[in-house]
């Protein structure tokens, strides 16, 4: 496979949750220790959410997830 197929496979595929989480995580401008605290999750967990390893095990976390990729920064 060359480079423009494999750019174009990887583009063309939708986000995952963790992709996305990080791109609204850093458009809202928080950090992972901001984020952790507002959610309740741990740094790591975030990373490992983010970086596909790792669901959020418990609803209301991921609620929380969810209402601060909303969430204006104060």
């Amino acid at each position: 496979m060359d480079t423009s197929s494999r750019m174009q496979s990887q583009t063309s595929r939708p986000l995952s949750f963790g992709e996305n989480l990080r791109r609204a995580r850093l458009a809202k401008g928080y950090s992972h220790e901001q984020l952790a605290i507002v959610t309740g999750l741990t740094e790591a967990e975030l990373r490992q959410i983010e970086e596909g390893a790792e669901n959020p095990r418990q609803p209301e976390r991921f609620r929380n997830l969810l209402d601060c990729a909303g969430r204006q920064r104060h």
